[in-house]
């Protein structure tokens, strides 16, 4: 199995992945306990070593990891992909504990590749992983997961009190922010009611963002078990808590552009072309299937033609940005760039705060078609 960085992982990060094997999988085995399913320890230990390893050296390829993991889950993908997914995130959670987490993009590359085999090739990894608002955290350097057993008892308590709790997703980059009440919390999942805004946004990111309040003390991630538009609920489960939430704490809007826009990323050697994936006065992401020649960190440049929303003016941007993230996502590069000295901020924000509105009516007539 192979993906970009596995050679950074080999030669620099044997010590780490070695270190925490055994909590790795001790985690792996605790979620199996909590969900009842009867999967025999040191089988699970065997097939989930195996996975573990394929990380930072070559034990098994692709077809090999799809037939261990059918071996210990059967065909229950969902399950096989929560156990994964959860547990992949506690992994990076033990990295970025760490003080020097350079190599954060390698990993979470690696650890993509094996839910990509998993779900099949070209399928979209409906995975913590993937969301927006996880890839945020990263690039904030800040976030810490980890699995609350006690989440559930602590929704209950807030159900009981007749408190709410705060919502907070991003669509097409925009933060979509609202308050909602629980109406009922049986075995592991709730249910609460939610303005019909924050359930189109939840959808789009396929999970739900729960701001901290003085119950939960941390922010909490959950996945959508089910919605109803028409009674404006939905169900939560599979929760997760972290420390930070950048989105909630953004200087700059960032919006995603309503039409392809171009833009030319380089250094002295090599330049390269892509479209913009999102922008702010703060920075930019682009996608592309070129990769540049650089490393996280470095000074780059990008160039691109960017008009206003209501088509006003149109300008040539260009500018210096530093890089930050460079990650596999979707059979792209998704390069993540800081914005530095820039004579273009207050035209980019004007287009951030323009394209913002626009995606904010594109929502809400959303919701009048559904209304009708």
């Amino acid at each position: 199995m192979q993906f970009r960085g596995k050679n950074i992982l080999e030669t620099e990060e044997v010590n780490f992945f070695v270190e925490n094997r055994d909590s790795f999988l001790e985690f792996c085995s605790t979620l199996c306990k909590r969900k009842k399913m009867n999967i025999c320890h040191d089988v699970l230990e065997d097939v989930l070593g195996k996975i573990y390893d394929c990380l930072y050296y070559e034990t098994l390829d692709e077809q090999e990891i799809k037939e261990e993991l059918k071996n210990l889950f059967g065909n229950n993908e969902c399950f096989s992909n929560y156990i994964l997914s959860r547990s992949f995130l506690y992994l990076i959670e033990l990295y970025i504990k760490r003080k020097n987490r350079k190599n954060i993009s390698s990993l979470m590359n690696g650890t993509r590749k094996i839910l990509e085999i998993l779900n099949g090739e070209g399928v979209r990894v409906l995975s913590p992983i993937n969301t927006p608002s996880f890839i945020d955290s990263l690039i904030e350097e800040k976030s810490m997961f980890s699995l609350n057993e006690d989440i559930v008892s602590t929704f209950a308590k807030i159900l009981k009190n007749e408190d709410k709790l705060e919502f907070l997703n991003l669509y097409e980059g925009v933060c979509i922010r609202n308050f909602g009440k629980i109406i009922s919390v049986e075995d592991e999942i709730i249910t609460c009611e939610v303005p019909l805004l924050q359930i189109l946004s939840m959808i789009e990111e396929k999970c739900a963002y729960i701001v901290k309040n003085s119950f939960t003390c941390d922010h909490v991630k959950a996945d959508i078990q089910e919605f109803d538009i028409s009674k404006k609920t939905v169900k939560l489960r599979n929760f997760v808590r972290f420390s930070n939430m950048p989105a909630s704490q953004r200087v700059y809007a960032r919006v995603h552009p309503a039409e392809n826009i171009f833009v030319t990323l380089g250094n002295e050697e090599q330049k390269i072309e892509g479209l913009l994936y999102d922008i702010s006065k703060g920075g930019l992401a682009l996608l592309s299937k070129e990769e540049l020649s650089c490393q996280e960190g470095d000074t780059l440049s990008v160039s691109f033609k960017l008009s206003l929303p209501n088509g006003n003016e149109e300008k040539d941007i260009s500018f210096d940005v530093k890089l930050i993230i460079l990650l596999d996502y979707n059979g792209n590069y998704r390069y993540c760039l800081k914005s530095l000295a820039n004579e273009n901020d207050e035209f980019i924000a004007k287009y951030t705060e323009q394209r913002a509105e626009e995606t904010l009516k594109e929502l809400e007539n959303k919701i009048d078609n559904i209304k009708k």
